[in-house]
């Protein structure tokens, strides 16, 4: 069983037009085994379900129940073929009771620990959500230098269409001292609209560390929510179109681009 770790993540975010915006920040994440979650209870620090300087609750979450037998559905719907052994979640937990988590990451192994698919679970300030299966074509495993293309179906800022491309790229290996996620957006047009990156590197998940998150990066999830309305302040200074909130697509689940040829 792979244990829970901490990343001490770098976040980097940069829009190329109309108008150039870019920032960065750091932040700590959690990636742990959804079928040890009671592992990760250290008394009033760190509670499952309940009120605690930090905290994980599953409804936060679109698995809310048994995520594991979800996820391994989800594959065999799919037509992912590879024996699932586990499923490891990196996600921002509650501080003082409150979370905001702009994207989660659901990074599912086989038996020998290969990273084989990601399902990549975003959110916006608005309470919506949207879920991207990503996995190689021919259902080897992720590699860092696998692009892995779905279509931006999922509207996520009041200054980006709903509609576009995501290509992604994720590194995470079983004993790597760092995970990383990028992530270009593309426009409708196919033209290269955004750039993001999550890249950190892996701690040991003890109380010790877990305070020094608590030191180091105080009220974490209500940081996050703040800088995305200051870059959208700044966005909306600079000029660019302000898109309303349209109603959200009934599909609330999909999966990588079909190739051409298909």
């Amino acid at each position: 069983m792979v244990k829970p770790k901490i990343i001490n993540a770098k976040i980097y975010h940069k829009r190329l037009f109309p108008k150039e915006n870019q920032f960065r920040y750091k932040l700590y994440y959690l990636v742990f085994s959804i079928k040890k979650l009671s592992k990760l209870s250290r008394g009033f620090l760190f509670r499952i379900n309940k009120f605690g300087l930090i905290s994980f609750f599953e409804k936060d979450h679109f698995l809310v129940k048994n995520p594991y037998n979800n996820i391994k559905k989800i594959l065999l719907e799919n037509n992912l073929c590879f024996e699932l052994e586990d499923v490891m979640l990196m996600t921002m937990p509650r501080v003082l009771g409150y979370v905001f988590n702009p994207v989660s990451f659901w990074f599912c192994l086989d038996k020998e620990s290969n990273l084989m698919a990601v399902l990549v679970e975003v959110r916006n300030t608005f309470g919506e959500s949207h879920n991207y299966l990503c996995y190689n074509y021919d259902q080897r495993k992720i590699e860092q230098k696998d692009i892995i293309c779905v279509d931006k179906i999922f509207h996520v800022s009041p200054f980006i269409s709903r509609y576009g491309e995501y290509k992604f790229k994720f590194l995470y290996k079983k004993n790597s001292k760092k995970i990383g996620v990028w992530i270009d957006h593309y426009d409708k047009k196919g033209k290269k609209l955004l750039v993001t990156s999550i890249v950190g590197r892996t701690d040991t998940y003890s109380s010790k560390n877990l305070l020094k998150c608590l030191l180091f990066y105080p009220l974490s999830n209500l940081k996050t929510i703040i800088m995305i309305h200051w870059q959208a302040i700044k966005i909306f200074q600079k000029g660019v179109k302000y898109i309303p909130l349209p109603k959200q697509l009934k599909k609330r689940f999909s999966t990588i681009k079909q190739k051409e040829n298909d």
